[in-house]
Parts: C-alpha cells; sequence; structure tokens
C-alpha cells in the first residue's frame, strides 16, 4: 500500500512539473518573423572579451537601446494578440480564407519589426571595431 501512494504522488508530482511547463509555454513570446543575434544579450554577457568601451556602452544605450527596442516591441505586442486570435480560430475550423486579413496583419506588423531589428544591428556595427562586430558574429553564432 505504502508502494502505492508513493507511486501514485510521483505521478501527480510529475503532472504538476508539466503544467507549470505548460504555464511558462503561454507566457507573452516574441516569435520574429526571422531569428537574427541579440546583439546587446551577446554585448551584455561578454562586454570584457568584446573589450566594449564606457563610451561605447554609452552610445549603444543612447543611440540603439533607447531608440529601436520600443518600436520593435510595440509592433511585437500588436501581433501577439493578432496571433492568439488566429490560434484559437484555426482550432475551431477556421479555413486560411477566413484568416486571410489576421495573416496578412501579422506579416506587416512582424515585417516592420525585423526591419527595426536591422536598423538596430547596423546601428550597432556602426559604434563597434570591426575587431569586435567579428567577435560578437562569432558569439551570436
Amino acid at each position: 500500500m505504502k508502494r502505492i501512494l508513493v507511486i501514485i504522488s510521483l505521478v501527480f508530482f510529475a503532472l504538476s512539473l508539466n503544467a507549470k511547463e505548460v504555464n511558462k509555454s503561454n507566457k507573452f513570446k516574441i516569435n520574429e518573423l526571422i531569428l537574427l543575434p541579440h546583439i546587446g544579450k551577446v554585448i551584455k554577457n561578454n562586454s570584457k572579451e568584446l573589450n566594449i568601451s564606457a563610451e561605447q556602452m554609452q552610445r549603444f544605450s543612447k543611440e540603439v537601446k533607447q531608440v529601436y527596442p520600443p518600436k520593435f516591441q510595440n509592433l511585437i505586442r500588436k501581433a501577439f494578440p493578432i496571433e492568439k486570435k488566429v490560434q484559437r480560430k484555426v482550432l475551431k475550423g477556421a479555413t486560411p480564407l477566413e484568416l486571410k486579413k489576421d495573416l496578412d496583419e501579422i506579416a506587416k506588423l512582424k515585417r516592420e519589426a525585423i526591419d527595426i531589428k536591422i536598423e538596430a544591428l547596423n546601428a550597432f556595427k556602426k559604434i563597434l571595431t570591426v575587431e569586435q562586430w567579428k567577435k560578437i558574429i562569432q558569439l551570436s553564432k
């Protein structure tokens, strides 16, 4: 009997862990049109190895981080509820023709967002030395 209780407890424990994973996956996620390196994260995690100067860090903050992320996130936030709506409609049996307007809007928003991200990457590149940029590309892979 004790063995059965232990097994049942383990099953419930495993199910609760799985439920937590499901809840985590339902959080706001950014699904970009295409995946590009997240240069800010690479720099933050490797600033000493990249020999990033204080002046460069100030420029990143002023010329990149204050300019591009708010625009990018705004577009992605607009796309997110439309994506969720499309997902619900698909599960109810909607056809591609019925979803065309929403899908076109998602594509438009994500296209604008990726253009902004490309501009941000180019802004980072202008601040970095050629050697730093090459190292960031290696670290991004």
